[in-house]
């Protein structure tokens, strides 16, 4: 995640600098792997004044009930039983006491790749904290929004997510 993040930061740096951001109305967002890198993110900057989270990895070990966990302890450089600190300075959860920018979390409940706990676990922690989220639940969508109304409010919900946070 570190690469990854160093990359992020690089690209926001160049934008600012060419005067093409405003680095005070920036936002994050991702899903799945993407959704993974928001929480990085928000486990290691406040520059973002928004944050989306759709259908991402926020604790490495809730992916050992996912629909698929063979080879995981090769994709994280550990597990939960072995290679445990390796596993960890991956993991988005252990950086929790960072958190400071606003999220949206989305997630549907029939996601078996990117179980809802992921989403139910930051949201509940940011929530805890006293921070700003939301949390926009699909009982009936699985990692992917595909019903057409569905599909209508997440647009909506991430349009108002963003005028909150990044208009003037």
């Amino acid at each position: 995640a570190n690469k990854p993040f160093e990359d992020i930061m690089k690209a926001a740096d160049y934008l600012i600098a060419r005067g093409l951001v405003d680095e005070n109305r920036m936002a994050a967002a991702g899903g799945s792997y993407g959704g993974y890198m928001v929480s990085w993110i928000a486990g290691h900057t406040g520059r973002f004044a928004a944050l989306v989270n759709h259908a991402g990895v926020y604790d490495l070990h809730l992916q050992f009930a996912s629909d698929y966990s063979g080879n995981r302890g090769a994709q994280y450089g550990g597990t939960p039983w072995e290679n445990y600190d390796r596993l960890n300075s991956q993991n988005p959860s252990q950086f929790a006491h960072n958190f400071k920018s606003p999220m949206m979390v989305i997630h549907g409940e029939r996601d078996y790749r990117v179980p809802i706990n992921h989403g139910l676990l930051v949201y509940g922690i940011y929530k805890a904290m006293g921070l700003d989220a939301r949390l926009v639940y699909f009982p009936d969508e699985n990692h992917w929004v595909l019903t057409p109304q569905n599909s209508i409010f997440w647009y909506n919900e991430l349009f108002n997510w963003f005028n909150r946070y990044l208009n003037d």
